[in-house]
């Protein structure tokens, strides 16, 4: 955790939070020690401890400051396997994509939408732990859709439109071109990759094929190969 971030504003922390937890036993602070903080989606802040007992941390904030900015990018992310789900929602919000659109696919195995992942609302975990890795209390919004054809009437209006997809694309994701400040939608293939019905309601949505390569990728290793070509041509990084 590069900065401890809180859902809503507070000045204290229970003993039992794994995030008073983390500031004792990995950081090491005590009483008069300062460590950064913030509130999801309102301000980064300086936290200084100000008092420790048997029940809670205590501090105070100051030099608050505003969140940092979201990349313009929205993501259609397939239901996958709930481990992997994990790992997705950590790092898109830990590369600060604007959007997490998660829908159900052709392919997709019906189980994955009624995972304890989601029912439980344990995803929130992983969304707060890829802010507190990135240090930036931005934090972008999680959609839900339960097929590709809403989720593509929804998404991608007045922005550039790509779909992942190794079979049917012939141009490089690493060759394609955007003007400055440009929004962008990136759709991702489920696991069992796209049906050719979902591959034509994208397309006839505007969503242009493109490739990450010749060989097939887990979904999480696209979604990180994927955004870090696009932010490269974006001139994001």
């Amino acid at each position: 955790m590069n900065r401890i971030l809180l859902e809503k504003p507070a000045l204290s922390l229970s003993l039992s939070d794994f995030r008073a937890d983390h500031i004792r036993r990995v950081l090491k602070l005590g009483v008069g020690d300062s460590f950064d903080i913030g509130v999801v989606n309102a301000f980064n802040a300086k936290a200084v401890i100000t008092a420790i007992d048997s029940d809670a941390l205590s501090f105070t904030i100051s030099e608050e400051s505003d969140p940092g900015p979201l990349a313009p990018v929205d993501l259609l992310i397939p239901q996958v396997r709930p481990i992997c789900m994990k790992r997705i929602l950590r790092d898109c919000t830990m590369l600060g994509v604007r959007t997490i659109a998660v829908c159900s696919c052709d392919t997709s195995e019906r189980s994955y939408a009624q995972s304890g992942l989601w029912l439980t609302g344990e995803y929130l975990k992983y969304l707060l732990d890829g802010a507190m890795q990135a240090a930036d209390c931005a934090m972008g919004e999680l959609v839900f859709f339960d097929s590709i054809d809403k989720a593509a009437c929804a998404l991608g209006n007045g922005k550039a439109k790509l779909i992942l997809d190794n079979r049917g694309a012939s141009r490089p994701l690493s060759q394609m071109s955007f003007t400055s400040g440009q929004q962008v939608c990136m759709a991702l293939g489920p696991e069992r990759g796209w049906s050719d019905r979902e591959r034509g309601i994208l397309q006839a949505y505007g969503y242009v094929p493109c490739l990450l390569g010749s060989r097939i990728l887990r979904t999480e290793t696209a979604l990180n190969v994927g955004l870090g070509v696009l932010y490269a041509r974006m001139g994001l990084i």
